[in-house]
């Protein structure tokens, strides 16, 4: 998508940063920043784009051989694969209806830091994988996995881009918002479409 945009504007530059922590973006001297996460209350126009959510997937071929889950508690009878940015964790997310969402363990038979290196295992039958469905989304429209224990997501987490509010938003940035958003909403819709479309009977 910045691609695109910068070839429908030539005249605009762009500087991303991939940074998978909570930044002040006027002391960062941020112009804009994408946001996935529930937003407090703050200085910060917040443009709500859709959300995301936390997916568990498996292969057609690790399924037919080990069948599949049907209750986060059934996870320390699989093979999983554990990720996250600052080391590999050993339980798992879910919706809980009696209070906050709970976490369940997870037998752990592979641990990355990598999304990308835990979805490819998942992809080659290693084991089960949690991620976010825009993460997930093209293995699952492929067909190379499949989207298990819808009932127990937790709720989904707003997209959304920010801003400082209280200063005149320049053109450039403007135009730059007015461009993704749009973009990004819809393929939140197709993620979230592609998702409901690869979860197991």
């Amino acid at each position: 998508m910045a691609l695109d945009f910068l070839t429908a504007y030539p005249q605009i530059n762009l500087r991303p940063q991939l940074i998978d922590r909570i930044l002040n973006i006027a002391d960062e001297h941020i112009d804009v920043a994408l946001r996935i996460a529930h937003l407090p209350d703050s200085s910060l126009t917040a443009r709500t784009l859709g959300s995301t959510r936390l997916v568990v997937c498996g292969s057609p071929a690790y399924l037919k051989s080990h069948g599949a889950p049907q209750r986060p508690e059934d996870l320390m009878q699989h093979d999983c694969i554990a990720w996250a940015t600052l080391g590999p964790r050993d339980t798992w997310w879910f919706h809980s209806d009696s209070g906050p969402d709970e976490q369940y363990p997870i037998r752990t038979r592979l641990a990355t830091t990598l999304a990308e290196s835990a979805l490819d295992a998942a992809v080659a039958g290693i084991g089960l994988v949690q991620a976010t469905s825009y993460q997930a989304s093209q293995a699952i429209a492929a067909g190379h996995l499949v989207v298990l224990l819808r009932k127990f997501e937790c709720a989904a987490t707003p997209v959304s881009l920010v801003y400082v509010k209280d200063r005149l938003v320049p053109l450039k940035l403007r135009t730059f918002i007015d461009f993704v958003t749009p973009r990004l909403t819809e393929r939140l819709r197709a993620i979230a479409a592609t998702v409901e479309s690869g979860a197991s009977a």
